[in-house]
């Protein structure tokens, strides 16, 4: 009795997808650099279903999918790099990214993978009201108001309720996901209060106020500086700077950036403390965007099982030892790191500078 509201609904959600962003600006690597290869570009990049229960329940939410372009121009290997968290939404955006087509990418002429392909799939329902709604309303100022009482058991227990009660909007999503960084916080567990900043303002920070985005940033950098994660924290110290002039009140997290950009420079090894963190389609998993093209891994601490490269032109995959190095060929572009293994492995991440000549390098042929 309940299909043809249901239907109603979802032509309207479909409309939210008319605006679906490109692999372009920021995702799109088409834009990234001039050069005398060319990047994949799309043919057929149709919307997707937006999946029976979200839908019902009037939840929206988001997923960043990483994904392959392969010689032919057809779509393989889709990851999700994060999400709102909803297993519903990520399942769809693989599935969708996967029936993609593209012209594929060619280095010299010739058809090549593209492999560190990146995009956002946004489920919003289009008649949905936007801001926060009055029953949202009064779940998160009681959530919010344990939380100022030091009383986190409750409030982490209220979250979780309203968590999986699901029906928010994407508004609503991001302030449940600061709620959660502040239970983070309070919980001492800096990689999870990163992890609920990264999905309280999403990729671009669509979803909350500028003013929240503005001041969530200087936290995620500098959870960042102290997890090691120093690509991340360029990066996201380089946004901030787009946004607007950085407060003299930072100084001391402008400083600690300047420091990694002048040790990437240097002739010093890089060390990275990591830790694989859990994901749905995966035990474990640690993502790094190498800032130098010569690496090894020391130290581990539990079980590292494969590590995956993701590069402008190439998808390579390598069995992980603490006795062998890698070293990314130029041809290959830039590059993203996936380590996979069990779930919380801890290990050192090395990198080493340019000048290092006795290294083995990566062969060109591994796929």
């Amino acid at each position: 009795m309940i299909a043809r509201p249901i239907q109603a609904l979802f032509a309207f959600a479909i409309l939210a997808f008319a605006a679906l962003s490109a692999v372009g600006a920021a995702d799109d690597p088409a834009d990234k650099k001039p050069s005398l290869n060319t990047f994949a570009r799309p043919i057929d990049r149709s919307p997707p279903r937006y999946p029976a229960t979200p839908l019902r329940r009037g939840q929206e939410g988001w997923v960043i999918v990483s994904y392959v372009v392969q010689t032919d121009g057809t779509v393989a290997d889709p990851i999700v790099v994060d999400s709102s968290g909803v297993e519903d939404f990520e399942r769809a955006a693989r599935d969708t990214v996967l029936a993609w087509t593209f012209e594929p990418a060619t280095q010299d002429g010739k058809p090549v993978q593209q492999c560190e392909t990146e995009t956002q799939l946004t489920f919003a329902i289009e008649t949905r009201e936007r801001g926060a709604r009055k029953k949202f309303a009064s779940r998160y100022k009681k959530i919010r108001k344990l939380l100022e009482s030091g009383d986190v058991d409750q409030a982490e227990a209220l979250l979780d309720e309203a968590m999986e009660l699901g029906e928010w909007n994407l508004y609503e999503y991001s302030r449940l996901w600061l709620l959660d960084a502040s239970v983070a916080h309070a919980r001492g567990d800096a990689r999870a209060q990163l992890r609920a900043l990264n999905r309280a303002i999403g990729k671009k920070g669509d979803f909350v106020e500028n003013k929240v985005v503005s001041a969530v940033m200087p936290l995620m950098l500098q959870l960042e500086l102290t997890l090691s994660d120093y690509s991340a924290a360029i990066a996201t110290y380089d946004e901030m700077k787009k946004r607007s002039k950085i407060p003299d009140e930072y100084q001391a997290l402008v400083d600690a950036v300047n420091n990694i950009i002048a040790a990437v420079e240097s002739e010093r090894i890089l060390r990275s403390p990591a830790q694989l963190s859990s994901c749905h389609d995966c035990e474990g998993r640690w993502t790094y965007k190498p800032l130098r093209r010569t690496f090894e891994f020391a130290n581990i601490v539990g079980s590292l099982d494969e590590l995956e490269l993701r590069c402008d032109w190439r998808l390579y995959r390598s069995a992980i030892t603490e006795d062998r190095s890698w070293k990314i060929p130029e041809s290959w572009g830039d590059c993203q790191l996936n380590v996979y293994g069990v779930s919380e492995t801890t290990f050192d991440f090395l990198e080493f500078p340019e000048a290092t000549e006795t290294l083995p390098v990566v062969s060109s042929s591994a796929n």
